[in-house]
């Protein structure tokens, strides 16, 4: 808090266009944002606190352009966020979720893209796994790394689906256990997910790798296939048990 309103009042007696922005500041600025933008604009507007404009915040968010698929810009930034950490707090949970979107077109004027349509982040597993690789995305599969004993909080990728199936997330799935396995050093301990069907149908795609010498009525973990010496344990999140009992 004291902090805050040290660059406060910094802030205050500086020109209005030769003003710097801590990186703290930003980040605080870009959440509440991201929570509220009527609330951001009424705090900025009405002069009580001296706030970066929208367009600042824009140009933070948009730092490298978001696309579909764990892109290698994004990934550089969470092993350069979680370079500091150590032992126990290297622990991370894997939660993903599918969110239903509005299906339409967008047309990017800077890469004259048209952009709705479903991508599972490559052309060729796009054009395998869809009838029609034209066809409108109608939902957003989003895979969110979050710390066991840290404040991390982060989204790995995302991806615009149709109709997701299990064998559709196996792939992404370990595809995102790797990236935070072998590239970020982060060890996934635990996958959290709502309890739709596909994700249900998905735990028990694991049923041969969960290690037991004898069969189990529930797959609750499998081996880590990037580090065999350590389980991923299947959890569904509290709420939506709650919601769907």
């Amino acid at each position: 808090m004291d902090f805050f309103w040290q660059q406060q009042n910094k802030l205050l007696s500086s020109p209005k266009f030769g003003r710097r922005y801590h990186p703290h500041l930003i980040c605080f600025c870009v959440s509440i944002h991201a929570k509220s933008p009527s609330v951001y604009r009424e705090l900025s507007s009405s002069g009580v606190l001296v706030l970066p404009s929208e367009r600042v915040l824009r140009d933070y968010r948009n730092f490298f352009k978001p696309n579909p698929g764990f892109r290698k810009e994004n990934i550089e930034k969470l092993c350069d966020a979680t370079k500091q950490l150590f032992d126990c707090q290297r622990y991370v949970v894997l939660s993903f979720d599918e969110m239903k979107i509005q299906s339409n077109l967008v047309f990017d004027k800077h890469t004259n893209e048209l952009i709705g349509f479903v991508d599972l982040g490559d052309e060729d597993v796009n054009t395998a796994v869809f009838d029609t690789p034209t066809t409108l995305a109608s939902h957003v599969l989003a895979f969110m790394v979050r710390g066991v004993a840290s404040d991390l909080k982060y989204i790995l990728g995302y991806f615009s689906t149709q109709s997701l199936t299990s064998f559709q997330i196996m792939p992404l799935f370990w595809k995102a256990v790797s990236i935070l396995e072998v590239t970020c050093n982060l060890w996934v301990c635990a996958a959290v997910s709502d309890g739709a069907s596909s994700n249900r149908k998905f735990y028990e795609l694991h049923a041969s790798l969960v290690g037991e010498n004898y069969s189990v009525d529930v797959v609750h973990r499998t081996i880590n296939l990037f580090a065999p010496s350590r389980y991923i344990y299947f959890f569904s999140d509290a709420p939506h048990l709650i919601k769907t009992s």
